[in-house]
């Protein structure tokens, strides 16, 4: 039995042996082609409505902090299915989990129709679906990892998250001007079809096979011992507490002081998808030359810009500025996620993918509701608390930077 560098017995062969599991699937290329355009899809179905979500709770009678509460649910939901993802994954396989992450996400939409006439109160219901979509986060990453080469990883990731954005370009101005001529119900029915495309683009999919996805070795659990791992999983906790915290009242904060209607909204919005198209996957090249860790300072910088602009900015015609340096922060996905698979055996990533995912979002039920409760007592303090708390993670970049040293130090010696 030899070892790979994180001291995985994998069999007689080490990690680096085997490029990926593309090596032996079945049309890898042609399966990764359909994850890309059923991902575009499913965002393009998803950006039609998520930005205007706190507008449209207000407009049925929803106070801000009760628009938190919306958001709190469905970061809980969330988390609970995040949690079933890896388990189900490991046991029922890649392809399935996916496919069903993307079918339970289609009553979200319809059940914002029937809470305009029965009350927001119904949209909580919605929110509770909304978050059953993280069940296929953990094996869509994993789906991923498996159909691209390791020494592909940034570029494999980057067209994912490129995909996601560009759907996110055209779908906001859609949807604003679906709401502006034909309202909000027509505007979550065309989402419902967006999302039942994106499931049948799922299934011409290669599966993975059951061995593929559990190669033997001594433990399933033990990549929650590695510190890159650790330090990561709680960069993103900063990220996406802080998103969770400040995004979801946006939208409203734009309408609120700058009186911009849902369609000037979208219009913002796509261009934050387009630039995100752009610099999220070129960050994401950069990672795969120079290092991904070091690559990750740039969308917490970008983030950070973000937020004081918005704070700062008065008048909107400077507002298209702050969307554009917000594209930066689209390579924080692709960046984390490339360190991740580069640090983790592919037969647990269904696993590790799940306990980051779990673990980043672990506070996120709270992180919405504090938000509310501020932006009701100021509307700029979840922007200002936002670009105070990300440079946290300037530090939790060293330590992950300073921990990959270590384990080659600890590799070397084994």
């Amino acid at each position: 039995m030899e070892q790979n560098n994180l001291g995985y017995e994998l069999d007689g062969k080490e990690i680096g042996s085997v490029e990926s599991d593309s090596d032996i699937l079945d049309h890898p290329r042609r399966s990764y082609g359909f994850l890309l355009v059923s991902n575009f899809m499913w965002f393009f179905g998803l950006g039609l409505y998520t930005n205007f979500l706190s507008i449209f709770l207000t407009s049925i009678g929803a106070t801000p902090v009760q628009a938190g509460l919306f958001s709190s649910i469905m970061m809980a939901s969330g988390i609970l299915w995040t949690g079933l993802g890896g388990v189900l994954t490991t046991r029922f396989g890649v392809k399935p989990l996916l496919i069903l992450g993307w079918i339970i996400v289609i009553p979200a939409p319809i059940i914002y129709i029937l809470a305009q006439t029965l009350g927001w109160q119904w949209a909580l219901l919605a929110a509770f679906f909304e978050g059953t979509a993280l069940l296929a986060s953990a094996p869509f990453r994993t789906y991923t990892s498996h159909v691209t080469s390791r020494k592909q990883r940034g570029i494999g990731y980057s067209l994912i998250a490129s995909s996601s954005a560009f759907a996110g370009i055209p779908a906001p101005t859609i949807g604003g001007l679906i709401i502006s001529l034909f309202g909000y119900s027509n505007l979550f029915l065309v989402s419902v079809i967006c999302y039942i495309i994106s499931t049948l683009l799922l299934f011409p999919l290669t599966a993975v096979p059951q061995k593929s996805e559990g190669l033997k070795r001594r433990w399933r659990w033990d990549f929650i011992k590695n510190r890159v791992f650790i330090f990561t999983t709680i960069f993103m906790g900063v990220v996406f507490s802080v998103y969770t915290f400040a995004d979801f009242f946006v939208p409203l904060y734009l309408y609120d002081k700058f009186g911009l209607e849902e369609s000037t909204i979208g219009v913002l919005f796509t261009i934050l998808s387009a630039s995100g198209a752009i610099l999220g996957p070129l960050l994401g090249v950069a990672g795969d030359r120079w290092g991904y860790t070091k690559m990750l300072t740039i969308p917490i910088l970008g983030s950070i810009s973000y937020y004081a602009l918005l704070f700062i900015i008065p008048v909107p015609i400077f507002l298209p500025l702050a969307y554009v340096i917000r594209g930066l922060s689209y390579g924080g996905y692709i960046l984390t996620n490339a360190i991740i698979s580069h640090q983790i055996h592919p037969s647990q990533l269904p696993n590790a993918f799940a306990t980051f995912v779990l673990t980043s979002r672990a506070i996120s039920p709270l992180t919405p509701y504090i938000g509310g409760l501020s932006y009701a007592f100021q509307p700029a303090l979840p922007l200002i608390a936002s670009s105070l708390i990300l440079p946290i993670n300037f530090g939790i970049i060293y330590l992950i930077y300073h921990a990959q040293k270590t384990e080659k130090v600890i590799a070397n010696h084994k």
